[in-house]
C-alpha cells in the first residue's frame, strides 16, 4: 500500500482545498515559510488522531514530540469556526485488514440469497479514498472528527458522522449501488444496464434478475439494513434520484461505537447500535459494515504508523552517546534512530549503507561503514573434537560476509561474541573515527541514507536532505532517491537544484537508452513535482509535469530555476 494523493483544506496556510500528487518520489518546492513543511505536518498530525484518537493535541509524538500547539494553531487563521479536512488516497493491493463473519452457525442461514455470499468485494478496488474533517467543539471546548467519508476508486461508499456534543456516532450515507457490493462471485462488472449486474461466471440474466431484484444483491443487504418495507418512508441518499433505478441509494442511520466523534474504533469490528432480524444477518452486516468503514482506516493507519519524518536539524552524536535498542518513530526525526539502529549491528544494512557512502558511483562520501565484532578468544578452549580458533574464526567471518540472519549467520558463534556494533572508517586515511568527526554534512545526511536502505518503511520524509552537503554530493541525493531498490517512498521538501537535475538527468538517459549499467530505469511516473506560492486565498500547490525527455512541461512560478540564467547574463 501506497500513499497517492493528499488534500488539504483550512490546514494551516492551505484555505482552500489543495491537492498534492505522490509518487515513488515526492519533491516539494517553493518558498521559505511557504507551508512546504504543513504537508509532513498534516500526514503526522493525522497519524497521531488515528494512532493516539486525539484531534486536539499539543505535541506529535511521530515528530519527536514537536510541539505544535493544538487544533487552534493548525486549521487556518485560527479560526475555530472553520473545519479542517484532510483527504488521503493510497493504492490498495489487495493485503491489509478484513473483517469476517462470526457468531453464528452456517446451518441457520435465514431465506435469502446468502449461499451465493454477497459479501463486500472491498479487495477489487485499486485505490481507497479516506476523509476526514476535523472540527470544533465548543460543548466540549476540544476538536474532534465530524465525519468521515470512504471512497473506493473515486465513488463515494459511505459516510459516518457526529455532532458537537461527541456522544456518539452514525453511519448517514451509504452508496448501495456501488460496484464493491456486488457477490463475491461476480468479477469485475462488465455491464450495467437494466439496473442489473451481469455475471461472467456462470450465472445468466434471467437467473440474476430472479435472484436479485432492483439495485442486485446491494438491494437484498439494503433491506435487511433498513428493516423496513415501504421505501418511500426512508430519505434517499443526496445524490439520488427518486426513481425505481436508485431505491438501493435510501438509508436509514446506523448508530456505531466511535471515539473522538465519527471515528471508528480500529482492529474491532463494528458495534453496531440496532436490532437484526436474527444473530447470522447481525454478524454477517457487522462484518460487511466494518470492511467498508474500519478497514479502510486500519489501512491508512498501518501506513502511517511505518513511515517517518526527519526534521531539519539531526543530531551529531557525542562520544557519550548511548544507543537505544527501541527506537520510536518519532526518534527520526533528530536522526537519532538511524544512529541507533546502527549500532544493533545488522551487517546487511550496515553493508548496503556504507556501500552508498563510500562508492564512487553513489554519494562518495570518503567514509565507510563496517560491522565491529568483539570476540571472547581468553574463553576459547581447544579439545579434542572441537575446532581450532582458526577454523571458528574463518567461519565467523563468512558468516559476517554472508549476513547474521542467514542459515549459516553467527548466531551460531554468538558464544565467541561479546559486542556487535559499528565504526566509521575514513577512506583516505585508513582510520577509525567518531561520528562527530565526519563533518556536519555527512552526519546530516546519513539518517536518509540509513532509513532508504531499510526495508518495510512507509513514507520517508524529510526536510531539506541537501543541508550543509557540497552541491556534487546534492546531485548524487537524486540517484539515493530513485536508486534504492525498496518498497518504501520519498517525500522530501527541499530547496536544491542541483537533486532535481540529476533526476531529470536520468529520466532523460532512461528515454534515450543511455542509462548506465546497473542503474534502475526513471520514468516520469516516478517523479510528482509540486511548487507551492503564497495568494490571497491561501496557499496554491502547482504540479510541474516532466516528460520523457527530462523536460519540465510546465514554467516554474518567476524567481525560481531563474537564477542561474540571470547570473549568467
Amino acid at each position: 500500500m501506497r500513499i497517492t494523493k493528499l488534500c488539504l483544506t483550512n490546514f494551516k496556510s492551505f484555505k482552500q482545498r489543495q491537492v498534492i500528487n505522490f509518487s515513488a518520489v515526492t519533491l516539494l518546492f517553493g518558498p521559505n515559510s511557504v507551508g512546504k513543511s504543513s504537508i509532513i505536518l498534516a500526514l503526522f498530525y493525522l497519524n497521531h488522531i488515528l494512532t493516539k484518537g486525539q484531534c486536539n493535541p499539543i505535541q506529535l509524538e511521530g515528530q519527536g514530540g514537536k510541539a505544535i500547539g493544538g487544533f487552534r494553531n493548525l486549521v487556518n487563521g485560527r479560526d475555530l469556526s472553520k473545519s479542517i479536512v484532510i483527504e488521503v488516497e493510497y493504492i490498495n493491493d489487495g493485503v491489509g485488514s478484513e473483517y469476517v463473519d462470526s457468531g453464528y452457525n452456517p446451518d441457520e442461514m435465514p431465506d435469502g440469497p446468502w449461499d451465493l455470499d454477497p459479501f463486500l468485494s472491498l479487495r477489487l478496488a485499486d485505490r481507497v479514498n479516506v476523509k476526514l474533517t476535523v472540527s470544533w467543539s465548543v460543548l466540549r471546548n476540544t476538536a474532534y472528527i465530524a465525519s468521515v467519508e470512504i471512497g473506493l476508486d473515486g465513488i463515494e461508499l459511505l459516510e459516518a458522522v457526529s455532532d458537537i456534543s461527541m456522544r456518539g456516532a452514525i453511519i448517514s450515507r451509504i452508496n448501495y449501488l456501488h460496484p464493491c457490493l456486488e457477490p463475491a462471485f461476480l468479477v469485475k462488472r462488465q455491464t450495467y444496464s437494466n439496473n442489473y449486474l451481469y455475471s461472467t461466471a456462470g450465472i445468466d440474466e434471467e437467473d440474476y434478475d430472479e435472484l436479485f431484484p432492483i439495485g442486485g444483491c446491494a438491494s437484498f443487504f439494503h433491506e435487511q439494513i433498513l428493516l423496513e418495507d415501504d421505501y418511500s418512508k426512508i430519505p434517499l441518499h443526496k445524490d439520488a434520484v427518486d426513481t425505481p433505478e436508485h431505491l438501493g441509494m435510501r438509508h436509514t442511520p446506523i448508530a456505531f461505537g466511535s471515539i473522538a466523534g465519527a471515528l471508528p474504533v480500529q482492529d474491532k469490528l463494528l458495534d453496531i447500535s440496532r436490532d437484526f432480524r436474527d444473530k447470522f444477518t447481525r454478524a454477517r452486516f457487522s462484518a460487511i459494515l466494518s470492511n467498508m468503514l474500519v478497514a479502510p482506516i486500519d489501512d491508512l493507519s498501518a501506513i502511517l504508523r511505518k513511515s517517518l519524518c526527519i526534521g531539519p536539524i539531526r543530531i551529531i552524536p557525542s562520544e557519550q552517546f548511548q544507543p537505544n535498542p527501541y527506537p520510536s518513530q518519532g526518534d527520526w526525526h533528530d536522526g537519532r534512530a538511524a544512529w541507533d539502529i546502527l549500532a544493533q549491528g545488522n551487517s546487511k544494512l550496515l553493508r548496503d549503507v556504507s556501500d552508498w557512502m563510500s562508492s564512487a558511483d553513489k554519494l562518495n562520501l570518503g567514509y565507510g561503514i563496517s560491522l565491529k565484532v568483539e570476540k571472547r578468544i581468553s574463553e576459547f578452549k581447544k579439545a579434542d573434537g572441537t575446532e581450532s580458533f582458526e577454523q571458528v574464526d574463518e567461519k565467523l567471518s563468512k558468516a559476517l560476509r554472508d549476513g547474521r540472519d542467514g542459515k549459516t549467520g553467527i548466531d551460531r558463534f554468538d558464544r565467541y561474541v561479546t559486542e556487535f556494533g559499528y565504526e566509521i572508517w575514513d577512506e583516505y586515511n585508513k582510520i577509525e573515527v567518531m561520528p562527530n568527526a565526519i563533518g556536519v554534512g555527512i552526519s546530516q545526511l546519513l539518517p536518509l541514507v540509513v532509513a532508504g536502505c531499510m526495508s518495510g518503511r512507509g513514507l520517508i520524509s524529510i526536510e531539506q536532505p541537501e543541508l550543509h552537503v557540497h552541491p556534487r554530493i546534492q546531485v548524487a541525493i537524486g540517484d539515493l532517491l530513485t536508486q534504492i531498490d525498496r518498497d518504501s517512498t520519498f517525500l522530501i521538501e527541499t530547496h536544491s537544484e542541483h537533486l532535481i537535475l540529476r533526476i531529470l538527468k536520468r529520466i532523460r538517459q532512461t528515454t534515450d537508452g543511455e542509462l548506465p549499467d546497473g542503474y534502475i530505469p526513471v520514468k516520469p511516473d516516478d517523479i510528482s513535482i509540486t511548487y507551492l506560492e503564497p495568494s490571497e486565498d491561501g496557499v496554491k500547490a502547482r504540479r510541474i509535469a516532466v516528460d520523457n525527455d527530462g523536460d519540465f512541461q510546465d514554467r516554474w512560478p518567476d524567481g525560481f530555476f531563474s537564477e542561474r540564467r540571470e547570473e549568467f547574463l
